[in-house]
């Protein structure tokens, strides 16, 4: 608490000099301070939660906020009717582009599948897929692999072992030729994960990372699993055999995976930043 009453203070002496119109805050408790400083202001607040369940920070500073921008429809309940806006999340404009939509998987093509564990990586994804690759044949998959720094090596070897077509690296700042390239995502479910999954509408195995706060990775992929276009398991409900089973499966009915992507079209696709921007101007008078 003493620590959040200086970090006020501090803020409040840089408002002065700034005197801001309006403060975002996008949650955690480094927020906390901003908001409370430019509500002492008198500068007007707005918030943006990005998860299915939003965090205490953002529950709480909500009572200052003029608006609340989700980014996910279940969130609205968290929420006073008339403070809360369901925009989405704000991501790139890329994955907004036409020639990244689903293509389906076409006679005697390989499957592809993106697997992403974070930026870090995921160990458990990581070992997942590869104890999957022998239950596959290797010339029904192509893999983008996306491995952190740690497991690139050893990814890169199995594959070559085992003769599957891949492409390994430990991280990428072109995602967004990847999702291209892909018919199926496997990884997990942060709120920024999720949202890419909703704008270029790729089917997904989801396996949330147990430990988030909240366990609100947990909630993003239920959202997606209950709209119909991922598969969600824990971490203790998956092994890389019963992995193998799904991937074969959908190889051998790609409608499965068509029927998934099209259940992304009851989502309306927006435009968060842009929206977002709007709201905060309209309301701001500008």
């Amino acid at each position: 608490v003493l620590l959040t009453i200086v970090a006020i203070l501090k803020v409040l002496l840089i408002f002065l000099r700034i005197k801001p119109y309006a403060v975002v805050g996008t949650g955690g408790f480094v927020c906390i301070p901003a908001v409370i400083s430019g509500y002492i202001m008198g500068a007007r607040i707005y918030l943006q939660e990005q998860n299915a369940v939003p965090g205490a920070a953002i529950k709480y500073l909500s009572k200052f906020a003029r608006k609340v921008f989700i980014g996910f429809e279940d969130c609205k309940k968290f929420f006073p009717e008339k403070k809360v806006v369901v925009t989405g999340n704000p991501i790139k404009s890329g994955f907004f582009s036409e020639d990244i939509r689903y293509n389906k998987l076409r006679n005697n093509e390989k499957l592809s599948l993106l697997v992403m564990g974070g930026s870090q990586g995921s160990r458990f994804i990581n070992e997942l897929v590869i104890s999957a690759i022998e239950y596959i044949n290797k010339n029904n998959i192509r893999v983008f692999h996306q491995t952190g720094e740690k497991y690139k090596d050893f990814a890169l070897d199995v594959y070559k072992k085992n003769d599957i077509e891949a492409e390994v690296f430990a991280f990428t700042d072109k995602i967004i030729d990847y999702y291209k390239k892909s018919h199926l995502v496997i990884g997990r479910a942060g709120a920024m994960s999720v949202s890419e999954l909703i704008a270029v509408n790729r089917p997904a195995i989801l396996i949330p990372f147990p430990y988030a706060i909240y366990d609100h990775q947990a909630r993003n992929a239920e959202y997606l699993k209950n709209l119909g276009t991922a598969l969600m398991f824990r971490e203790n409900e998956i092994d890389g055999k019963k992995l193998a089973e799904i991937i074969n499966d959908f190889y051998n009915n790609p409608e499965k995976l068509e029927n998934m992507a099209s259940n992304y079209e009851r989502i309306q696709k927006k435009n968060a930043s842009e929206l977002i921007v709007n709201h905060i101007l309209e309301d701001l008078g500008v």
